[in-house]
């Protein structure tokens, strides 16, 4: 489960995101993500926690669509 700034990476972009904050989307209360780009501050995304958390095909393996960064 991503927590409050914790740094992570997209496995096809390889751009760089820290956790702002977990919420809950008004609509259906579904667990979201947000979260800010680290190569430009402007950018504030969100996301489906589910989404975020879950494993893409990339040439045949499965890998984190968003991966930790230990630093």
């Amino acid at each position: 489960m991503p927590k409050t700034g914790e740094k992570y990476r997209h496995y096809s972009r390889g751009g760089e995101y820290e956790i702002v904050c977990l919420a809950k989307n008004e609509a259906d209360e579904s667990d979201v993500v947000v979260y800010k780009a680290l190569y430009d501050q402007e950018h504030i995304w969100v996301r489906p926690l589910s989404n975020f958390v879950e494993k893409v095909l990339v040439d045949g393996v499965e890998v984190p669509r968003f991966r930790i960064i230990h630093v």
